[in-house]
């Protein structure tokens, strides 16, 4: 099953002085960032995985 996001968004991230001349990246801030979504779109995944299980238990093999 393919998930889509409803409403894309958009994350600017770890930029320090942004816009300027002066703009700089923090490399370990946008990573914390990254790994953030990622967990929290895991999360989101189990959550409906286990939710679809839990109204069809014959999904993903489990037939008791």
């Amino acid at each position: 099953m393919i998930y889509r996001l409803s409403h894309p968004i958009s994350l600017s991230v770890g930029y320090l002085h942004e816009h300027t001349d002066f703009e700089q990246v923090d490399f370990a801030a946008t990573l914390e960032t990254v790994r953030l979504v990622e967990t929290l779109l895991h999360y989101r995944l189990l959550e409906r995985y286990f939710a679809e299980r839990t109204e069809n238990p014959t999904l993903g093999g489990n037939t008791e």
